[in-house]
């Protein structure tokens, strides 16, 4: 699940896709993958990155109302940032795509020094 998976009407969150990589994995991956999505534009802008806490809270509180995560998955969660982050960015090396790789590698550092921070609220 990323941004580009999320459809809109009339400004609203309608609906969602998500097929061309269907796969088998911890449920939690989805929820922070799409956290990620949103955090790669936003981590290094303070006011964006509180709006970002509130939508990634909101993200939780509505899939929560629906499936409740357990502690092992809530303790996971910033483990399973980090590792997204290093995971695309051995991807885009394999693409050649230096740039985008040494992104995610900055984002997976920085994730790695203040993602219990940022999640506080969530664990």
């Amino acid at each position: 699940m990323h941004t580009g998976n999320l459809l809109f009407d009339d400004g609203k969150f309608s609906d969602s896709l998500d097929f061309d990589i269907s796969q088998k994995n911890v449920r939690i991956f989805d929820i922070c993958y799409l956290g990620c999505s949103l955090l790669v534009e936003n981590y290094k802008d303070e006011s964006k990155l509180k709006q970002w806490q509130e939508v990634f809270s909101g993200i939780l509180t509505g899939y929560e109302s629906i499936q409740p995560l357990d502690e092992s998955e809530k303790n996971a969660l910033p483990s399973l940032f980090i590792f997204i982050e290093v995971l695309f960015s051995a991807f885009f090396s394999e693409q050649n795509q230096l740039d985008s790789a040494r992104s995610c590698i900055n984002m997976a550092n920085w994730l790695y020094i203040h993602i219990n921070s940022i999640l506080k609220r969530y664990q």
